[in-house]
């Protein structure tokens, strides 16, 4: 489910054994909803206000053979499996997700040489927080592609800032200009940085504002720096 070149979900549809394959009109009307859903997923990263990241503290690895199987886990595997929305995919042994093969799928083709989006997914858990999934292959001798190793993990604050940051529909220049911005640099210097005028960088500041529906750069930190990094400061406290 794209907008542009970002994906902001997947869906499987999956007919029962004997019967037809998908005609060319039903592919047709998935093309054609696809956008709207993705629409619909891309507002539901904001509802609530910035998402929080997931309170797990260990990462879960699990190590699948060339045929998708599971072959070994941490023992936070199995508990943070559960925390993801999508329906289990058997493929014999223990069942993961949906996302979980689609980022293995996404790690094989990179190993392989081929073209495609990084082996990394940002899933919202049952809980309410942000797990990331990132995948990578092991190598034999040859070479080839010996096995695929998942890892699953609390959210970093770098992890599912662009994710809000990207849910407003803000354009690849104004995510930029957001993070110029968050460095605490001046127009002067922003413009400086991207080779562009002064009065660009205004303008794109404005229709920022208008798509957070913030009114000052003041108000723009605060909706990003005080929902999302603020807890992170106050652990860093704690802990000192």
């Amino acid at each position: 489910m794209s907008l542009g070149s970002a994906c902001w979900g997947t869906m499987n549809l999956l007919r029962e054994t004997g019967r037809e394959d998908f005609t060319d009109d039903e592919l047709a009307f998935v093309d054609d909803v696809s956008p709207l859903i993705a629409q619909g997923l891309r507002r539901a990263v904001l509802t609530g206000g910035m998402p929080t990241a997931h309170d797990a503290t260990s990462a879960a690895v699990i190590l699948l053979d060339g045929d998708g199987r599971v072959t070994s886990m941490t023992e936070t595997a199995a508990t943070l499996m559960e925390e993801l929305n999508q329906l289990p995919v058997h493929k014999g042994g223990f069942p993961l997700p949906a996302e979980a093969y689609i980022v293995c799928a996404r790690a094989r083709a990179q190993a392989a040489g081929r073209d495609g989006p990084e082996p990394t997914a940002r899933v919202q858990a049952r809980s309410g927080g942000w797990l990331t999934l990132r995948g990578e292959c092991t190598l034999d001798h040859r070479g080839d592609v010996a096995a695929t190793a998942l890892v699953v993990e609390a959210s970093r604050n770098t992890d599912v800032l662009p994710l809000f940051v990207a849910a407003h529909g803000l354009s690849q220049r104004e995510e930029e200009i957001v993070s110029l911005l968050a460095q605490g640099r001046a127009t002067r210097e922003i413009a400086a940085e991207l080779f562009i005028s002064v009065h660009t960088v205004r303008d794109h500041v404005k229709s920022i504002f208008e798509k957070v529906g913030v009114g000052s750069r003041g108000e723009l930190m605060s909706e990003l720096f005080h929902l999302h990094y603020q807890p992170d400061m106050a652990t860093v406290r704690a802990v000192g």
